[in-house]
């Protein structure tokens, strides 16, 4: 390791720390030096997204919402892409294609305000942005309906910030929500439980609780956040609207049948009051694999109190081993066992004496016959 100096191209001199093979340094040492100094190119990042930032204006793009700096370099990026997106267009041969694309780009910079969102897809080519943006504007279109249709299964927020329907589908064994992609939509999907398959989709288990409280509980929060919602179900409707559900309970004792144990488990983030109090419980040891804390069904009485109170809910398979036990120890029989004195020994001349038999008539004091 050892400092070196030099000059940048910009004309300021300054030092790098190079580390390695001697035989590499010098070659590291030229290419760092080959290029502008950190001063010089934090100017002219400066200057470009000043520059930027003017474009933006003048080509009436939307103001994009994130910190000061991660604005300033969004509105570079999003300048740059613009370019991309008119090459992109120019080079389509197919003239359906290429006015599908013009759109498609049209709709992105008109409908991308986010600064995170230009950060987080600067590398992604344009004509993969375009082609994803085509399926959410044919998604949009689809979730238009007909007055009739509107009038009757879709709910419509007082506060309204969102174009477009959230579509619903409820079936006893899941739920699904479809709607154009979304960073306000996919944190709600998400908060919930949801995961993408074409659309997002949530598998209802003996934990989730009913279908009928978890697309209530879904439709109630997309409508809070400014979402329409269609639901077919006038109960799941109600429901969605006066948060009249039962909310997904995220804290579980289970059983595990492959270490045949009780396993405590929360979903609720990590929670270091919830390990520490669970693993005082005898013993119980957490198990990396399943994330839960596995402990010996024979202290289910502890493990029951641990659920009390910290709003745990038993599940139908943890109860059923919990009785099971319950049941296998109501069956052993009780046995007396006999209390050893002071030699380690029953007392055997206790026993005589109490045992009623007829007493040895050397042992009868003389005094006795007279």
């Amino acid at each position: 390791m050892a400092w070196y100096c030099g000059t940048y191209t910009c004309g300021h001199e300054g030092r790098t720390n190079v580390i390695g093979p001697t035989k590499n340094r010098q070659w590291k040492i030229d290419r760092h030096f080959d290029d502008i100094c950190p001063d010089c190119k934090e100017v002219k990042r400066m200057e470009e997204n000043e520059k930027s930032a003017k474009l933006a204006i003048e080509m009436e793009l939307p103001e994009l919402t994130g910190t000061e700096k991660q604005v300033a370099w969004a509105n570079t990026i999003r300048v740059k892409a613009t370019g991309k997106f008119d090459f992109e267009v120019e080079d389509e041969k197919n003239e359906d294609k290429k006015r599908l694309l013009g759109e498609a780009f049209q709709f992105i910079l008109q409908n991308r305000t986010k600064a995170s969102w230009w950060i987080d897809t600067r590398s992604d080519g344009a004509r993969s942005m375009g082609e994803e943006a085509l399926v959410e504007m044919k998604a949009m279109e689809e979730s238009v309906l007909p007055e009739s249709v509107v009038s009757e299964t879709v709910l419509i927020p007082e506060d309204l910030t969102k174009d477009g329907i959230v579509v619903i589908t409820v079936t006893e064994k899941v739920i699904k929500a479809e709607y154009a992609k979304d960073e306000d939509f996919i944190e709600v999907v998400k908060l919930l439980g949801f995961k993408w398959e074409r659309p997002w989709s949530k598998h209802i288990s003996i934990t989730s609780g009913t279908a009928t409280d978890r697309a209530a509980e879904l439709g109630n929060h997309l409508l809070n956040a400014g979402f329409s919602v269609q639901i077919q179900d006038p109960d799941i409707r109600d429901k969605a609207i006066s948060a009249d559900y039962v909310p997904e309970c995220k804290r579980w004792v289970m059983y595990d049948c492959k270490n045949k144990k009780l396993t405590i488990r929360w979903f609720d983030g990590r929670n270091s009051r919830l390990y520490e109090t669970a693993r005082k419980i005898k013993s119980a040891k957490w198990d990396g694999e399943s994330s839960s804390v596995l402990v010996n069904i024979e202290h289910f009485p502890e493990v029951e109190d641990f659920a009390d109170s910290f709003g745990f809910k038993l599940s139908p398979r943890a109860i059923s081993e919990i009785d099971s036990y319950k049941e296998s120890i109501a069956k052993i029989l009780p046995v007396h066992a006999s209390v050893p004195n002071e030699r380690g020994g029953v007392d055997k001349l206790s026993e005589i004496l109490g045992s009623g038999f007829d007493v040895i008539s050397d042992l009868i004091d003389d005094e006795s016959h007279n």
